[in-house]
């Protein structure tokens, strides 16, 4: 292997060799900007997701309400809720 020795003719820090080693840095700088952006959009979608999967839950939860206010049985519930309560305390 040969040593690494700046051409004569190229004041230091204008060596080809080194204007390309920086040039593929940059371009992995690059990369690693363009990756970051794209966790930054999956973490938003993650987010998003979770926030969706708490208000479905959320929406189930009120439509298992909404039945139990249709049904006959709503009353005779919240009696029994009631009395346990008191029980309770």
């Amino acid at each position: 292997m040969s040593a690494f020795r700046p051409n004569k003719r190229y004041s230091e820090g204008h060596d080809p060799r080194l204007h390309l080693r920086l040039l593929a840095l940059t371009k992995t700088e690059g990369h690693a900007q363009n990756l970051n952006k794209i966790l930054a959009k999956f973490q938003k979608a993650s987010t998003f997701y979770n926030d969706l999967t708490k208000r479905i839950s959320i929406v189930k939860k009120s439509l298992i309400v909404a039945d139990m206010v249709k049904s006959e049985n709503f009353v005779e519930f919240f009696a029994n809720r009631e009395n346990k309560y008191r029980e309770y305390y």
